[in-house]
């Protein structure tokens, strides 16, 4: 029941609280940093659309929470690529935009089932660059885990990059449109909900 802990129980799943994720993982980097460490992104990413759909009503985010806890999807974070300049190229397409990227540190990609992740649309006429935010499935033939993770220590959270190669996400698998490189509201809900979420993996170890 990990994978789901964090759903909110009226959408099927455990319905733990940020501070409750927090010491489960902080307990589990003592016995094994790399484990807790992977897991922290997998949780972050539940979290917070767990948070938007408590505190802000934000009902788009409840398919993918009910997918979580029913299919015990691990959602795979590409915020050490992305944060808030973005990265990798969308380019806009029929019915859709069609995706090149190198993600860096995808912590357990080796079992991942979506890649909750961005590229960067190329503003038109002057209109300033914007970044798309999606999911990609890891079962698209367009995606590829790189074996590039060979370091020492954390070598088992597997947060090896993944090449993203023309995936063409449709329109209506955009969940967020913003400015590049410039600060939006959604980073305060991330900044206050993963930090601590990855920072008490580090408290563990």
């Amino acid at each position: 029941g990990f994978v789901e802990a964090g759903v909110p129980a009226e959408l099927g799943g455990g319905g733990a609280s940020v501070a409750e994720l927090s010491a489960a993982l902080r307990k589990l980097a003592y016995h094994c940093g790399s484990t807790a460490l992977a897991f922290s992104m997998h949780t972050h990413q539940v979290a917070i659309p767990a948070w938007r759909w408590r505190h802000q009503k934000v009902a788009a985010v409840e398919p993918l929470l009910k997918r979580v806890a029913a299919e015990r999807l691990m959602l795979i974070s590409t915020g050490g690529a992305d944060w808030i300049g973005g990265s990798g190229e969308a380019v806009a397409v029929e019915g859709g935009y069609r995706i090149t990227a190198k993600k860096v540190f995808c912590s357990a990609s080796p079992v991942g089932d979506l890649m909750m992740t961005g590229a960067v649309l190329k503003g038109q006429d002057g209109a300033p660059d914007e970044v798309l935010h999606f999911a990609v499935p890891f079962s698209s033939p367009n995606v590829r885990r790189l074996d590039t993770w060979h370091t020492l220590g954390m070598r088992a959270s597997g947060s090896h990059d993944v090449f993203i190669d023309g995936h063409v996400v449709p329109d209506a698998g955009i969940a967020m449109r913003r400015r590049a490189a410039e600060w939006h509201p959604v980073f305060q809900i991330i900044a206050t909900t993963a930090i601590p979420l990855i920072y008490a993996v580090y408290v563990g170890v």
